[in-house]
């Protein structure tokens, strides 16, 4: 979504809504192939107060790690990797029967090339972030609400103006929404979508056509749980969480 190209002297404003693994990755992408004779300015909008370093263990694919190789990043992502990729064969996915109290045990594994690449969110984001070109800002505490399209003289959209919950603004040629899955820019771009092509009678949340953007909760849960390592180790010291690094500092998370 956005205005018509810049011209080459004049820098493509580029917004990046959301500062998560999605957004620093974009970041990444564009300072690494930005050319001088088309450059661009970046900005970021992150909406809480730096970068969220929480979460738990996650899995890294022959497909992403493939995108991390042409970025550069597979050096360090192999460093900060509790289970770095194995480009012969490696475990995908591991089935355990773990519901009894004593005698469960793995009964399938499912062997693939790289195997499964495991490695603490944090680490992930960090690696993200230090190749993210300096020359690029990150604007914190700045939550958007939504967005306008600035038209010119001749009704051609010129810009794009963004709208922040402490009442600010800023203006983009470009923006990219990379804030989740209640994201406000999908929400506003279908807004305007639907007050511009569909009809006056129907509003967005009955629109065939729009009201799917909307989110809803398609009654599927899945529960999650961090143990801490002291607990599970009066529990059972010689549990199989901890024969595995990661598996330890989702545990230590916790605590």
């Amino acid at each position: 979504m956005g205005a018509p190209p810049a011209t080459a002297t004049q820098r493509l404003r580029i917004a990046i809504c959301g500062a998560g693994i999605g957004g620093l990755a974009l970041a990444v992408v564009l300072g690494k192939f930005e050319r001088p004779e088309a450059p661009i300015e970046v900005n970021l909008y992150e909406r809480y107060p730096e970068i969220a370093m929480l979460g738990a263990g996650i899995s890294v694919w022959q497909r992403t790690w493939r995108v991390m190789e042409l970025l550069g990043l597979d050096k360090e992502l192999s460093d900060a990797a509790e289970r770095p990729p194995n480009k012969t064969m490696g475990p995908g996915f591991v089935y355990r029967r773990s519901d009894r109290t004593e005698d469960n045990y793995t009964f399938y594994r499912i062997m693939m090339p790289y195997g499964s690449s495991s490695m603490h969110r944090a680490d992930l984001i960090q690696v993200l972030s230090r190749n993210v070109p300096s020359r690029y800002t990150t604007h914190w505490r700045k939550k958007v609400l939504r967005y306008d399209e600035i038209l010119n003289d001749k009704g051609e959209v010129s810009h794009l103006e963004l709208h922040f919950e402490d009442d600010s603004t800023a203006e983009a040629d470009i923006l990219i929404g990379a804030d989740g899955i209640r994201s406000t820019v999908r929400t506003s771009m279908y807004d305007i979508a639907h007050r511009r092509d569909c009809p006056d009678t129907v509003d967005r949340a009955h629109c065939l056509r729009c009201s799917p953007a909307t989110p809803t909760w398609d009654g599927v849960v899945a529960y999650r749980t961090l143990v801490s390592t002291e607990k599970l180790k009066k529990i059972n010291p010689e549990h199989d969480a901890f024969r595995s690094t990661l598996c330890v500092r989702a545990l230590h998370a916790s605590s």
